[in-house]
């Protein structure tokens, strides 16, 4: 993954964590609370008015939030080949007897 120049992405973090300590106060952060992961950033993104100032973190964002948390179909193939294991072994008891 190419970001870019690491200066430019070490102004860029120096900017968001000066954006995040302003506003984190008692208001905004209850209000945040209930945002996901994602809306934050959005959130963030929007409030940035220069491309210069979020164009490497987007880039790291699309990365980082492209790779799913979880996957469905894998978690369903392994529930089915549980259930044929499952179902092999016992024939293969009932088989012994």
């Amino acid at each position: 993954m190419d970001i870019g120049n690491t200066e430019i992405l070490f102004n860029q973090f120096v900017y968001l964590n000066g954006y995040l300590e302003k506003n984190n106060t008692n208001q905004n952060r209850k209000a945040t609370k209930k945002l996901s992961i994602e809306e934050k950033w959005l959130t963030c993104f929007a409030d940035t008015k220069y491309t210069e100032q979020k164009s490497c973190l987007i880039k790291l964002c699309e990365y980082v939030f492209a790779i799913p948390v979880y996957s469905t179909n894998v978690e369903r193939i392994c529930s089915l080949m549980t259930t044929q294991w499952e179902e092999e072994r016992n024939k293969l008891l009932e088989g012994d007897n």
